[in-house]
């Protein structure tokens, strides 16, 4: 009866051996995902911040191009505005047509 309390210790042995070789398996594999996981998050990072600029740059561009419109109509409604207030003939013209503009220059003389 001495051999087989030896043999089951042994064999509760080589199960526990067992299952802690399985945990170890599991572990290696997992550590090796998460670095895999961190590099794949350092490389959306990167990514992001090259969106981020061009977003950036983006924005930019679009200011830049609201405000030339914005003094193209600024611009465009004060020549409106002069040539409406133009539309009488010229001082030293005799052929003038109705509805005819005049350039905001030809007052000036």
């Amino acid at each position: 009866m001495a051999g087989e309390p030896d043999n089951i210790i042994l064999e509760h042995l080589r199960q526990i051996r067992a299952v802690i070789d399985k945990i170890d398996r599991r572990t290696e594999k997992l550590e090796a995902e998460v670095i895999e996981i961190k590099s794949r998050i350092t490389s959306f990072e990167a990514t992001m911040g090259h969106v981020m600029a061009q977003i950036g740059h983006l924005q930019a561009q679009i200011a830049s191009q609201t405000r030339r419109i914005d003094s193209i109509e600024a611009a465009s409604t004060t020549s409106n505005a002069a040539s409406i207030l133009c539309r009488c003939p010229p001082r030293n013209s005799r052929v003038w047509q109705p509805g005819q503009r005049v350039p905001f220059s030809t007052h000036l003389k």
